[in-house]
């Protein structure tokens, strides 16, 4: 029961982060890194400290993994480093459901992309973090149920 509370708790905050994240993303382009440092990595590690997350070894393999990807991507394709902080702290959050989240944000994104081509606009910067937000509330949604 208490576990329960405290993964309330800590997904009401991190999607309050998320959602703050995705609209500062849209407006300038910008992601709060310093929220995700201060605020997300250590309610991450005080859930899985207190067993309501994912396990040590799934939470630091994803989140190296997740991040090691975006910073790869940043690189070599075109991206920020906002991004890998974010997505590799959401990877700590979540865990293997990172994957959840990975494939709505892409997916909504290719979409996004596709529609773009049928309008005919000419293809511009978007903000990535709405297309993660969108995919971690499913995946919260999914998680709850």
């Amino acid at each position: 029961m208490v576990e329960n509370i405290i993964s309330y708790v800590i997904t009401l905050l991190l999607v309050g982060i998320m959602i703050y994240s995705a609209i500062l993303d849209f407006r300038k382009r910008e992601i709060p890194i310093e929220l995700f440092l201060l605020l997300f990595v250590p309610a991450s590690i005080t859930g899985i400290i207190l067993n309501s997350g994912p396990t040590w070894g799934e939470a630091c393999f994803s989140a190296c993994f997740v991040g090691g990807c975006y910073l790869i991507i940043a690189r070599y394709f075109g991206g920020g480093g906002g991004d890998v902080i974010m997505m590799a702290s959401l990877s700590l959050w979540l865990g293997y459901q990172i994957g959840v989240v990975i494939f709505v944000a892409n997916m909504l994104l290719i979409l996004y992309r596709l529609l773009e081509k049928m309008w005919e606009k000419e293809a511009a910067e978007i903000a990535y973090a709405p297309f993660v937000l969108t995919g971690v509330i499913i995946e919260r949604i999914l998680y709850f149920l």
